[in-house]
């Protein structure tokens, strides 16, 4: 017989209360203290109201400021943790200068990249804040690692975006209003109204302060002319800013006729 099965037989003959094995631990825990500002508008949230939609997107239109961190190897997300936590309740945590803390479980070993992301509500705008260097670690199981963190604005760029419809935007339901999606993170961005910029009727809207190396995908939200009812189209095609104010533009080319 093994050393594993006579090992194990004794435990099986006394019964469940006999011995226990404990797993190894193959986890470690990092606690990170992360400086941030608070959000502008975190005064308004209406309580009872979940800022995650049903796809599990993060709104800023509901809850101004949502902090995400993960880490990664080798490009692959190993665990991530946000802040608000929708087990603590959402704004829980926060310090007087917009302080907050975030817990995560992450598997041990080595060249663990830290990636930090805070998204804060400015008006018709979204700050995006990360580290100022690459965090990277080495992580004993069973440890905990405690940081703190200070962090800066990302660099950003500019987005140009012209929407229009397949058919032209002289239907039943025309575009009124886009929102940014970041598509890795789960953050859509509050929305900003179409404008007309040329006399045929195209519509557009400048996107500022759009975080460098981020992708995003396009909400548009549109309006039925006659009834003033909304619908929502997204286009999951990936665009962004490369460089530090850059100027990217995007057209958005939706079928309108679905919508409804």
């Amino acid at each position: 017989m093994s050393p594993m099965r006579r090992f194990l037989m004794p435990c099986l003959l006394v019964g469940l209360g006999g011995c226990l094995v404990s797993p190894v631990e193959e986890t470690a825990r990092i606690t990170l203290g992360l400086d941030l500002p608070p959000g502008v508008t975190g005064a308004t949230f209406a309580q009872g109201v979940s800022p995650w939609d049903e796809q599990q997107r993060f709104r800023l239109t509901v809850f101004p400021k949502y902090v995400r961190v993960a880490v990664e190897y080798q490009d692959y997300e190993l665990a991530y943790a946000t802040w608000p936590d929708p087990q603590r309740g959402i704004g829980d945590g926060e310090g007087d200068q917009g302080q907050v803390g975030v817990t995560l479980d992450v598997p041990a070993g080595s060249d663990r990249e830290l990636q930090v992301l805070g998204y804060v509500t400015d008006l018709d705008r979204v700050l995006v804040y990360g580290t100022s260097q690459p965090v990277v670690l080495d992580l004993v199981a069973g440890q905990n690692e405690d940081l703190t963190l200070d962090t800066v604005l990302l660099p950003t760029g500019r987005i140009d975006m012209t929407v229009r419809c397949q058919q032209g935007n002289t239907g039943d339901w025309t575009p009124d209003r886009v929102m940014l999606w970041d598509a890795r993170a789960g953050v859509l961005f509050p929305p900003l109204t179409l404008k007309q910029v040329s006399p045929t009727g195209g519509l557009g809207v400048e996107i500022v302060a759009v975080p460098v190396g981020r992708q995003f995908w396009a909400r548009v939200m549109l309006r039925n002319v006659k009834t003033g009812a909304e619908s929502a189209i997204e286009l999951r095609s990936f665009f962004g800013v490369d460089q530090p104010n850059e100027t990217r533009p995007v057209n958005v080319v939706i079928p309108c006729s679905i919508a409804g």
